[in-house]
């Protein structure tokens, strides 16, 4: 079951960012990340759709926490909304929201995100972000995470 959860979820995130009119900004990358209420380092790949209008972007991403006796993971279905540019185009400031579903021992349980997170671009195709996330479920916790996306 959960298998096919993670498969549905995955087609449904590809046939909504192939079937947009909107043209956008497609970037991938990924980071590391810190859990509160796991108490542990992971590792996070996120992909980042932002729509033409450079003011909404679509980011689902994959979080594990690795560990010899629990592997956590942890799938974010996020929306971004840009709200702030600072120091003439070169720090984004965004709110984040979406829902997270969160595998641990065999049980799969949903929860809501919410949180705030920036985007900083390089010279180059790369762009340098930090997310502060909370989720709220079964196992409230905050994740903070950042790392590296490339511009397609």
């Amino acid at each position: 079951m959960k298998k096919v959860t993670y498969t549905c979820l995955f087609v449904s995130c590809l046939l909504f960012l192939m079937n947009t009119s909107l043209t956008a900004q497609f970037s991938a990358g990924g980071g590391v990340n810190y859990d509160t209420d796991l108490k542990r380092l992971g590792f996070v790949a996120k992909l980042k759709y932002v729509f033409d209008d450079d003011t909404w972007a679509a980011s689902p991403s994959y979080n594990i926490y690795p560990s010899d006796g629990l592997t956590v993971k942890i799938i974010d279905l996020d929306a971004h909304y840009h709200f702030a540019t600072l120091f003439t185009n070169d720090l984004i400031i965004y709110g984040l929201g979406g829902i997270g579903i969160v595998d641990v021992l065999e049980s799969t349980k949903i929860a809501l995100n919410g949180g705030v997170g920036t985007s900083i671009p390089t010279d180059g195709n790369l762009n340098i972000f930090a997310e502060l996330k909370f989720r709220v479920n079964k196992n409230t916790g905050t994740q903070i995470n950042g790392g590296v996306l490339y511009e397609f």
